[in-house]
């Protein structure tokens, strides 16, 4: 499980059981603030590998109503025109598909037990 966060607004990624405004799908939104929010921030990556590869496309899947994070290819008039809608899909298709372009690598969480020979240092 994961949380994803906006760097400028410190809102975490979130989904619930609304309609989506354009699409009339599942709504994604931002929600929380500084790490404080609920279980529908929380999304479990979807990968083809045991690992989540850097170069490797994934999918979110959202771990309260099994949804994926998608794209409708419907855009918004305000307020910024022409953003792209993110939605939440129950079967996923190409639109539901993520690459990172940039991001913290953290270790696993086994490594990190032995701190002497695991230190976090871009952190």
């Amino acid at each position: 499980m994961i949380r994803l966060q906006h760097l400028a607004t410190g809102r975490n990624l979130h989904s619930h059981l609304f309609p989506a405004p354009l699409s009339r799908g599942q709504e994604v939104s931002a929600f929380g603030k500084d790490g404080i929010g609920d279980t529908g921030d929380h999304w479990n990556v979807v990968c083809d590998d045991k690992y989540w590869r850097r170069d490797g496309e994934i999918m979110l899947k959202h771990q309260d109503t099994n949804m994926y994070l998608a794209l409708s290819g419907n855009t918004f008039g305000h307020p910024i025109h022409g953003q792209l809608e993110v939605f939440a899909i129950s079967h996923p298709d190409a639109l539901s598909y993520w690459t990172v372009n940039e991001g913290v690598f953290i270790k696993p969480s086994e490594m990190i037990n032995d701190p002497k020979s695991h230190a976090h240092t871009e952190l």
